[in-house]
């Protein structure tokens, strides 16, 4: 029970359906640790060593951490933003980013991509999935804010919404918010929102 704080502590940085830190296709149930305990034991009980995140990201990643040549590691989700080493293409994949500067896939996301297995299947169709969804409901809010059928004010609230939905944080976070609002129907329907 000790460890109950914690753990909701956690359950409430995760949001609303308390998605995967890692992966956010799926809930999560589990406490993980970012550097594995049994490799970095002094960190076992430090607060910005945990995560809230699914079973299956926390069999797939286990006790590995490894590192690249120049000491980075993996992508830590709740002290750096991902976006900055992944987007969501137009048909709803996560993605590695390119690197001009190294002429190749950021290695970090690379990296952790394999270590997860973010690229699995499951997680693909279900992001994907999600896109349509967000993207049916971006033209929807279009079309009633250009018929007059809703206010400026309704529809941004529809964006705090489906930002805070438990089955959209990821593609809402990249199209609302991120990288990804350049986008149309996002594009368009921010533009007239505001």
């Amino acid at each position: 029970m000790w460890f109950a704080p914690i753990t909701l502590a956690l359950r409430e940085l995760a949001g609303p359906g308390e998605r995967c830190m890692f992966c956010s296709g799926s809930e999560s149930s589990q406490v993980e640790h970012f550097r594995p305990k049994e490799v970095f034991p002094a960190l076992a009980m430090t607060w910005s060593n945990f995560l809230w995140v699914c079973g299956l990201c926390n069999n797939q990643k286990g006790i590995k951490f490894p590192t690249l040549d120049d000491g980075a590691t993996l992508i830590n989700p709740m002290e750096e933003d991902v976006w900055g080493y992944f987007f969501i293409d137009q048909f709803g994949n996560l993605s590695e980013r390119w690197r001009p500067d190294l002429e190749a896939i950021d290695p970090r996301a690379r990296l952790t991509v394999q270590v997860l297995a973010l690229d699995r299947e499951a997680l693909q169709v279900s992001r994907r999935a999600r896109l349509r969804n967000l993207e049916e409901l971006a033209r929807y809010a279009v079309q009633c804010l250009e018929a007059g059928l809703r206010s400026k004010v309704e529809v941004r609230a529809s964006f705090e919404d489906w930002k805070t939905h438990p089955f959209q944080s990821d593609v809402a976070d990249y199209f609302l918010v991120g990288p990804g609002r350049e986008q149309e129907p996002f594009k368009t329907l921010i533009e007239m929102s505001t």
